[in-house]
């Protein structure tokens, strides 16, 4: 498997809904998707930031894992906490951003 070029802002793709996928397409993209965050870091990765309208994406914290079509179905509280970006020029630049605590669910 190759590694994806990351897409830079603005580009519309990244601002695009995404489109549900199948599990096999998931899973081949998502072997894409963390060999392109570890040659790029990161903690997580899109299959838009790639350039692929897919609904999927992965996450390298603690233990990988990927998501195939996830839904934000309830936002809790609103946090704020230091955030890079992998779309921008200044890759080595932190962003105080304010987001909301949400709760996924997968969909098939």
């Amino acid at each position: 498997m190759e590694t994806k070029k990351i897409v830079m802002y603005p580009n519309d793709i990244l601002t695009t809904p995404t489109k549900k996928t199948d599990l096999k397409t998931a899973q081949n993209l998502a072997i894409e998707l963390f060999k392109t965050l570890k040659e790029e870091g990161g903690l997580g990765l899109s299959a838009n930031q790639v350039g692929e309208n897919k609904s999927v994406c992965v996450v390298n914290v603690t233990n990988p894992f990927f998501l195939l079509n996830p839904v934000i179905t309830k936002k809790q509280k609103e946090i704020i906490y230091n955030e890079g970006c992998l779309q921008t020029m200044l890759r080595e630049q932190w962003y105080l951003v304010q987001k909301q605590i949400t709760k996924l669910i997968m969909i098939y």
